[in-house]
């Protein structure tokens, strides 16, 4: 190597050729060299201080070479050395591009999506035009390169990006593609309120360790809708990061929704196209004790209940189940999320149950006699999500029960047929009133007010004999004399669950009759006065 390099004037980077290459460029380019010794020889030459991102005349960059070469050894070991994957040559390609048009490249895609800085959905250029030649996903279309078009998907790729106007769907109806076709139609159904329609989800990065958070910074600052896929990944990849590390004063400030700023805070929700691990998996799945990242994850809301790609919670994590993905189990976090899950499970017990609510028995293994029986929740749940019971006649004594073998009495079916009930009494009541004070009516004010109110007693005794079942009452009502109705009345006056309903009109209903007392009393006096008036004129 230090022979070649002495042979084409000693410089590393020195220029040869037509094209104006490096020896890095030939090293790459040469078919006689395989994959693996070609990435030995780059490492060589990047120990000499070779620049990773040196391009020809024709724009072509050692990683966009290798890309196109399908050298996923050598992209590899560029990608290590930070080689700039947004590099374009003359036709305006990435090294995505070239990864995407070619079959057997899924390696390649992912070495390169795994860079800090790349974009999956970075756009070739068009003549005197940055952009608008197709995304990576666009060009697989074109070429019919369905692993690459799953596999793009799978990264996040948007499906909606065109190119001169056509999107991949009707290219690949052009093209008879019908197995991309239909990948192109599982994707999921963009909200239009959201920039460009990208999906939720994210990447995790492999950002360096002295990475620069000031680009975490930056993006959070860019309304969530707006956000590039770039910028998603790298606010959930520092934010995971920070989780299971412990890192847990920069953690809650990315939590955080800061007043009078234009921060955005980590969705919590937000889970990795990979494996659909959101970052309380990252977190309880840590090697090193990190339960104080994982009670702040679960106070800011993270579900515990996500399930990934696997059907795996963030608690399986915790107790080791995917050791492929996170190693062996972390029982500190384990317990933290028992313990949430457990205060969870209270809440919403009490939520749904609150004390007197009625409820059936199901379901029961150990006492299956009491299945079906009703009663109604004395108290809340105990430390063990227990609720005591209170069983109906035949009474015996309160029992605790799990939420799961409870069903909630449907009492908004009660409560609409009693409503209906109540209306059609309500009803009656109201029209065999007028049809008694009709015929009662004497014409003198006082007298009637007194008869409509032994008209309402009497209706309204009636009214609840009839409701009760009462037919004692009812009877007495009916056929009984003046003096028996009076003691039927007087008693239901004293029963409690009826004093305000027996109770003469009150409130609103007084005053308008006081009201209407006092017109008669004028009227009546205006025509004595007028009759005077009359007498003494004659």
């Amino acid at each position: 190597m230090e022979a070649a390099i002495r042979a084409i004037g000693g410089e590393v980077n020195s220029r040869f050729g037509p094209s104006n290459r490096t020896m890095m460029h030939a090293v790459i380019l040469d078919d006689e060299n395989s994959d693996k010794r070609a990435s030995d020889l780059v490492k060589k030459l990047l120990e000499q201080g070779a620049d990773p991102d040196i391009q020809g005349d024709d724009g072509g960059a050692p990683l966009l070479m290798a890309a196109a070469k399908g050298k996923v050894h050598v992209v590899r070991t560029l990608v290590r050395a930070n080689a700039k994957p947004w590099l374009k040559d003359e036709k305006g390609f990435t090294a995505l591009h070239y990864a995407a048009m070619k079959p057997c490249n899924a390696a390649i895609i992912e070495a390169i999506a795994a860079h800090p800085a790349a974009d999956i959905d970075v756009e070739a250029s068009l003549p005197n035009r940055p952009a608008g030649g197709g995304s990576p996903l666009f060009i697989a279309t074109v070429e019919g390169q369905i692993d690459a078009v799953r596999l793009l998907m799978r990264l996040g790729a948007r499906v909606d990006i065109p190119c001169c106007g056509q999107l991949a769907r009707a290219v690949a109806v052009e093209k008879g593609h019908h197995e991309i076709l239909l990948l192109l139609d599982q994707a999921p159904k963009l909200s239009p309120s959201a920039r460009g329609g990208r999906r939720s989800g994210h990447n995790v990065l492999r950002l360096p360790q002295d990475h620069d958070p000031e680009e975490a910074v930056a993006a959070m600052k860019v309304p969530a809708a707006k956000r590039t896929q770039r910028q998603t990944d790298v606010i959930m990849t520092m934010a995971s990061t920070c989780a299971v590390r412990n890192d847990v004063h920069m953690l809650d400030l990315l939590l955080k929704k800061k007043r009078g700023t234009s921060y955005q805070p980590v969705d919590l929700r937000s889970a990795d196209f990979a494996e659909g691990f959101t970052i309380l998996h990252d977190a309880a799945g840590s090697s090193i004790a990190n339960a104080d990242a994982v009670q702040l994850l679960l106070e800011h809301g993270a579900c515990p209940s996500a399930c990934s790609k696997r059907g795996l919670t963030p608690l399986d994590v915790a107790e080791g189940k995917c050791p492929d993905l996170t190693g062996p189990s972390n029982p500190s976090n384990a317990r933290v999320l028992r313990r949430h899950i457990a205060e969870g499970g209270r809440k919403a017990a009490e939520a749904a149950f609150p004390a007197g609510t009625a409820v059936t028995l199901s379901g029961l293994q150990t006492r299956p006699e009491l299945n079906g029986r009703r009663g109604r929740i004395r108290s809340g749940p105990d430390a063990g999500g227990r609720l005591v019971v209170e069983l109906e006649a035949p009474a015996g004594s309160p029992i605790k029960v799990l939420p799961a073998n409870l069903e909630r009495v449907d009492s908004e079916g009660d409560a609409r047929g009693k409503a209906a009930q109540e209306g059609i009494f309500g009803g009656m009541e109201r029209a065999m009133l007028g049809a008694a004070l009709d015929k009662m009516r004497t014409g003198e004010h006082e007298a009637d007010v007194l008869q409509e109110q032994a008209a309402r007693l009497i209706l309204g005794t009636m009214s609840k004999a009839t409701r009760d079942g009462d037919d004692a009452t009812m009877l007495t009502m009916l056929s009984g004399s003046a003096e028996e109705k009076m003691r039927a009345v007087m008693a239901a006056r004293e029963n409690s669950m009826a004093g305000n309903e027996m109770q003469p009109p009150a409130g609103k209903n007084a005053a308008k009759n006081k009201k209407n007392r006092e017109k008669a009393k004028q009227k009546q006096l205006a025509a004595d006065q007028e009759a005077d008036a009359e007498a003494g004129s004659e």
